[in-house]
């Protein structure tokens, strides 16, 4: 019988730096079945617009003896990733708030559960394994004590599911998760990424993401490709595999506070975004101009699905009791965003919980995932998962 118990690495620790790389050594000794990694900051004391902890990590990773990635990815990808495995999103606070604390948590795993008895990552194989974070508050917005994350509100924890030193299973091996190689898109051609052979592979992702373009647009087509095409496991139109994952993902909810005014623009990560529900926080309450008598705004936030990205939230303002009125402030409006992930696009090779039929280094000489482009500018990363000794 294999137990695990939960045990806190690192318990709220602050950051005195706003952009730094933290490093944290895990114990030398047990079974490590999973790390929960949580990070937050505080807005400003006005706002934080369009600002979330995934995009302020600009790299997340579990580093063995100094340079061997067991575990490699961008924040944004990371929160993707574990979206897909788990079929709901990690827990999140997003808010654009005055004085809010925003919050993330990133559920790393190295078995095919949390729990498995059977895969998990045996630390004791290591000389020494660190937690490294690379992170940079401004990211988003600038530093700033009204409206950006405030300066030195880094804020990291970490929690392992972890046997006792004394007790590790004998593991067959571990999930290693890490992207493989990124680039930026041009307008056409294709891109071709070589995968590595060493270990079999367990799931492939693709992470495409450009502000105001849908990924579909950016990355047109795709494929995996085995001893030059003569195997194909995957391969077609950005869009088809949206539509043949929404039938395998029900639409998941997002919360998050807006501060918006009118015909303001937002974008939450979700593609495509199916709907948003949101009302004002209060009734605000303004002085007319033509006869001096009080007037209010009431707030609505809407999805404007009918754009080319699909993935944009616009605000608008209604009940308005009198058109001449002074100008509005921003209204803090909780909202939710329903819709998908599929910035990043996640194909299973084989049963990831039986582990049969995945791809097997001996099945092929030579593997790449070739990904056609449409536009310039969008970051394009590729993702692999292995099983590993």
């Amino acid at each position: 019988m294999v137990r695990y118990g939960f045990q806190a690495l690192i318990d709220r620790q602050t950051q005195t730096s706003d952009a730094a790389v933290f490093k944290y050594d895990l114990p030398v000794r047990g079974g490590l079945s999973g790390l929960d990694v949580v990070f937050r900051a505080t807005n400003g004391s006005t706002d934080n617009e369009d600002a979330y902890i995934p995009e302020v990590i600009n790299k997340l990773e579990i580093i063995a003896n100094g340079d061997q990635r067991l575990f490699s990815l961008t924040g944004k990808e990371a929160f993707k990733h574990f979206w897909h495995r788990d079929g709901h999103p990690p827990r999140n606070v997003m808010s654009e708030v005055e004085n809010v604390v925003q919050e993330a948590t990133f559920p790393i795993q190295f078995g095919r559960y949390l729990g498995d008895p059977q895969y998990g990552l045996d630390l004791s194989k290591y000389q020494n394994v660190q937690l490294a974070i690379d992170y940079n508050l401004a990211n988003g917005n600038a530093v700033s004590a009204t409206t950006g994350f405030v300066t030195a509100t880094a804020e990291i924890s970490a929690l392992m599911h972890i046997t006792e030193a004394n007790k590790t299973p004998g593991y067959r091996g571990f999930i290693s998760t890490r992207e493989i190689q990124n680039f930026t898109t041009v307008a056409s051609g294709d891109q071709v990424i070589k995968l590595p052979h060493q270990w079999p592979i367990i799931g492939l992702g693709v992470y495409t993401e450009e502000e105001g373009t849908a990924p579909s647009t950016d990355i047109t087509h795709l494929r995996l490709s085995l001893d030059n095409d003569a195997r194909q496991p995957f391969r077609g139109r950005y869009d088809h595999f949206i539509e043949w994952l929404q039938q395998n993902m029900p639409c998941q909810r997002l919360d998050v506070d807006l501060n918006i005014d009118d015909a303001d623009t937002r974008h939450v990560g979700m593609f495509p975004l199916k709907n948003v529900l949101g009302r004002p926080l209060d009734i605000t309450w303004v002085t007319g101009t033509t006869d001096g008598v009080n007037n209010y705004f009431s707030g609505s936030c809407s999805a404007d699905t009918f754009t080319a990205e699909g993935q944009k939230i616009t605000s608008a303002k209604a009940g308005v009791v009198q058109s001449a009125i002074a100008a509005m402030a921003d209204l803090a409006v909780p909202a939710q965003a329903f819709g998908w992930p599929f910035h990043y696009l996640y194909f299973p090779l084989g049963d990831r919980y039986e582990l049969q039929d995945i791809l097997m280094p001996s099945e092929w000489g030579d593997g790449a995932v070739i990904l056609t482009q449409g536009g310039a500018g969008a970051y394009c990363g590729v993702v692999v998962e292995e099983l590993r000794a």
